[in-house]
């Protein structure tokens, strides 16, 4: 399989949009972002590999079981803000933020890290991950406008793909995006 170019590219430090700009970018838990520790479910930084995500603007996320915070799995760029429930109730999501976007793995470089899933971008400021990329909110003003802006298009985008590879195996996946 060809692996498509990247539009975007995350070295643990930030999302770098490729003509669009930098934002500040997290991947992990607190003693677990370094790069090294990717292998490891809900708590290493997203693997190293190529990802592809939908343009879509897929409107608001559903929650589909309020006990265990679960959302749906739907695909484009999601919206988090008073999510319906299964019991009529709207919810928040304040670890998620307020924006999200699903990531599908093409490919994931290490094979001990290719058992991991389940992975998107989101723009939470509170400086963590259980494995997905928590990326700066200004990331997803940009991103809903270049999704619109490809939706007008006769034959506009409707995926972009980012990379992730990191300098090295002792590299910070913290990009400084808690806010106090």
């Amino acid at each position: 399989m060809a692996i498509p170019k990247e539009d975007m590219f995350y070295d643990g430090d930030d999302v770098d949009w490729y003509g669009v700009g930098k934002f500040n970018a997290t991947s992990g838990l607190p003693g677990h972002q370094i790069a090294s520790e990717q292998t490891i479910s809900d708590q290493g930084p997203i693997p190293e590999g190529v990802y592809s995500f939908s343009l879509k603007i897929a409107g608001m996320a559903r929650v589909v079981n309020v006990a265990r915070g679960q959302l749906d799995t739907a695909q484009g760029i999601q919206s988090l803000d008073a999510m319906p429930g299964p019991d009529g109730k709207l919810y928040e999501a304040p670890n998620w933020g307020k924006n999200r976007v699903r990531l599908n793995a093409l490919y994931i470089s290490r094979s001990g890290a290719r058992h991991r899933g389940g992975f998107y971008l989101h723009d939470s400021t509170k400086g963590y991950t259980h494995g997905c990329i928590e990326v700066d909110p200004r990331f997803f003003t940009r991103l809903r406008q270049y999704a619109t802006d490809e939706a007008a298009k006769k034959h506009g985008r409707k995926w972009l793909i980012l990379k992730v590879k990191y300098p090295s195996s002792l590299a910070s996946t913290y990009g400084g995006t808690a806010v106090p």
